[in-house]
C-alpha cells in the first residue's frame, strides 16, 4: 500500500490493529486525540476535571465525510465543524485554515482533523497535502485519514498520489471488506505512535495476564477479538497482490466505461471525478426528475443503484464492486437507465 514506514510495527513506534469497520477505527483515533489534547490543557490547569475541557475541543471534517465521523464527535462529546468542500467535493487547506482561525479567535481548541480519501457519496479525495501543511502549522492537531474505501486502491501504485502528505498524518484507517473481496467485518486502523493509543485506552484488567507481548485490548474498544486477519490472509493467498490489483483496475475501467456512456447522452450529467469504481450522475432536469428516475429503477429491481444528496443536488450512484461484472453488464445497466429516463421525461 505504500504506507509510511512509521505505521509498520516492526519499524518503530507505530502499528495497526484489525477492527469492525471505519466507525470503530475512527472512534479509537478520536479517543486518543482527545485524551492527549486534554492532557496538554491540564498542564496549566491541573485542578480542573477532564470534562471541563470538552466544550473547548473542536474536530474538523468535510461536509461530505462519512456520517460515522459526526456520530463519533457526539459520542466523544466534542464540538464538530463540517467544513465546506470545493466544486469537486474535496476539503481544501484554505477552507480548513479559515475555520480553524475562526475557532481559535473564539477561544476554542482545534485538536483533530479527519481527512477523507474516497468519500462515501462521490469517492472524492480531500487535498491531503494541503491539509497536512495546515496541521503542521498547528502542531497540536491530530491528523487522521479516513480511507475506508479509497485506501484499498493504494495497492495499485498509480493511486498513491491521492494521499500525498500522508507522512504528516497520525493515524489512518482502511476497510478491506469494501473493495478487496474480504467479508464484513474486516477493517484496520494504523497509528504513528501506538504508545499514545495505549495510554488513552488502557485500563487495569486483573483477569488478563498480558505481561508478554502486545495487549490488543489497549489498542481497540473491545477486549475479545475475532480473527479478522484470517479473512484477509485467505484473500491474499487466493488472489495475490497482482490479482487484487487487476480487480481494482478492472472495476475502475468499467466505471470509466459507464461514465463515457452517460456523457454521450445530453439529458444526463456526471457529478464526480471518476477515479475509482463509482459514478455519480443525475438528470439535468433537476432533483425531482432525478428522484423519480431512481425510484422507478429501484421499483423494477433489475439493477441496484443508490442515492445521495451533495450540495443540495439529488444524485444517483452506480458502484462497481463485483469481480464478475463485465462491460456487457455496464451496457445492460445503461440501457435500463435510459429506458426509465425516456418514461420519466415524457411525463
Amino acid at each position: 500500500m505504500g504506507l509510511p514506514n512509521f505505521y509498520l510495527h516492526e519499524c518503530g513506534t507505530g502499528g495497526g490493529v484489525f477492527t469492525t469497520g471505519g466507525s470503530e477505527s475512527i472512534l479509537i483515533a478520536v479517543i486518543a486525540a482527545r485524551y492527549h489534547a486534554i492532557k496538554r490543557l491540564k498542564k496549566s490547569q491541573e485542578e480542573k476535571p477532564d470534562n471541563c475541557f470538552l466544550p473547548k475541543l473542536v474536530m474538523y471534517f468535510s461536509e461530505d465525510a462519512h456520517s460515522c465521523i459526526e456520530k463519533t464527535a457526539n459520542i466523544c462529546m466534542v464540538k464538530k465543524r463540517k467544513v465546506e468542500t470545493d466544486e469537486c467535493f474535496r476539503l481544501t487547506g484554505c477552507a480548513l485554515e479559515k475555520v480553524i482561525k475562526e475557532d481559535i479567535a473564539k477561544g476554542l481548541v482545534p485538536f483533530m482533523v479527519i481527512s477523507t480519501m474516497g468519500s462515501t457519496s462521490t469517492t472524492a479525495c480531500d487535498k491531503i497535502s494541503e491539509i497536512a501543511e495546515i496541521c503542521q502549522r498547528y502542531p497540536n492537531i491530530w491528523l487522521h485519514i479516513d480511507a475506508a474505501y479509497g485506501g484499498n486502491t493504494l495497492i495499485c501504485p498509480e493511486f498513491r498520489y491521492l494521499v500525498e502528505g500522508i507522512e504528516c498524518s497520525d493515524s489512518f484507517n482502511c476497510n478491506p471488506h469494501k473493495l478487496l473481496n474480504s467479508l464484513v467485518d474486516c477493517a484496520a486502523v494504523y497509528f504513528k505512535d501506538v504508545c499514545k493509543v495505549k495510554e488513552a485506552m488502557h485500563v487495569c484488567r486483573h483477569t488478563v495476564n498480558s505481561e508478554e507481548g502486545d495487549d490488543y485490548g489497549d489498542w481497540s474498544i473491545s477486549l475479545s477479538r475475532r480473527l479478522r486477519g484470517l479473512k484477509l490472509w485467505y484473500v491474499l493467498r487466493s488472489y495475490g497482490i497482482e490479482g487484487l490489483q487487476h480487480l481494482i483496475r478492472a472495476q475502475c475501467c468499467l466505471a470509466k466505461c459507464f461514465k463515457t456512456l452517460v456523457k454521450q447522452d445530453e439529458r444526463f450529467e456526471i457529478l464526480n471525478d471518476v477515479k475509482m469504481g463509482l459514478v455519480c450522475f443525475r438528470l439535468r432536469e433537476g432533483n425531482e426528475k432525478t428522484k423519480q428516475l431512481f425510484d422507478s429503477i429501484s421499483k423494477e429491481g433489475q439493477i441496484i443503484l443508490s442515492p445521495t444528496v451533495v450540495k443540495q443536488k439529488q444524485i444517483i450512484r452506480l458502484c462497481i464492486t463485483n469481480e464478475k461484472t463485465e462491460e456487457e453488464d455496464i451496457h445492460t445497466a445503461w440501457n435500463i437507465i435510459k429506458r426509465h429516463a425516456d418514461k420519466i421525461l415524457k411525463c
